[in-house]
């Protein structure tokens, strides 16, 4: 063919339209990327809060034994060990991180999200959170952004402004910290009447569970149409 090839100055026209046209690929692949990184991120979230809902589980099931007529002191000092480990084990889980970055600690993903303080015997006393209520959001489409991320407060009560006197959300460790040091005190009332506080934490995991299993099911809708 003799037909020559035109430049961009002599079809501007032409050009703008396919510049157009690729920015318009781009930005369909980069919402195809984001809705997959939502997916994963939910799903992520979603096996941490199952461990975390199983582990208030059976921290229930041995504050019901212990405070049953059955109990003796010498066991119960036995099942406040055992919510000692679940507590070490509650703080690890608030502590994760993926891809170098702590997963509860809003806009704070450098550092942990919990640190605690320990009594002469070493087992942890106090737990303060250290991030924010920052939210992280994608977006998934043009004009529609959604949540990536579930801040340390929403998932564990805020350890800051909660007390007994002014009321509030109480947060799961100071929940276990009290079914534990009144187990060794031996003080029924004390542990018993955290059950409760206890029951309310599963529910706000199984809320949050429900609310990342809608979410993932959404971005699987999308990518289905998109």
């Amino acid at each position: 063919s003799n037909k020559r090839l035109l430049t961009i100055a002599e079809e501007p026209t032409s050009s703008a339209e396919i510049m157009n046209y690729k920015s318009r690929i781009d930005e369909y692949k980069q919402y195809i990327s984001n809705q997959n990184n939502l997916i994963e991120s939910t799903e992520n979230y979603d096996k941490i809060l199952e461990s975390v809902e199983n582990l208030l589980i059976k921290v229930q099931q041995v504050t019901i034994e212990g405070g049953s007529g059955a109990s003796m002191d010498g066991s119960r000092k036995a099942y406040a060990e055992e919510i000692n480990t679940y507590l070490e084990n509650l703080i690890n889980i608030a502590n994760t991180k993926d891809k170098g970055k702590y997963l509860f600690g809003g806009f704070q993903t450098m550092k942990e999200s919990f640190t605690v303080t320990r009594d002469n015997q070493n087992r942890i006393s106090g737990v303060s959170y250290q991030g924010d209520k920052g939210r992280w959001k994608s977006e998934i489409s043009k004009k529609i952004a959604i949540d990536i991320n579930i801040d340390g407060s929403e998932a564990f009560g805020d350890t800051n402004i909660y007390s007994k006197t002014t009321g509030g959300n109480q947060n799961i460790f100071t929940t276990l910290i009290n079914i534990r040091d009144g187990m060794m005190t031996d003080s029924v009332v004390k542990f018993n009447s955290e059950l409760s506080n206890i029951q309310e934490n599963i529910l706000n995991m199984s809320k949050l569970r429900s609310r990342t299993g809608i979410t993932a099911n959404r971005m699987k809708s999308f990518n289905e149409y998109t």
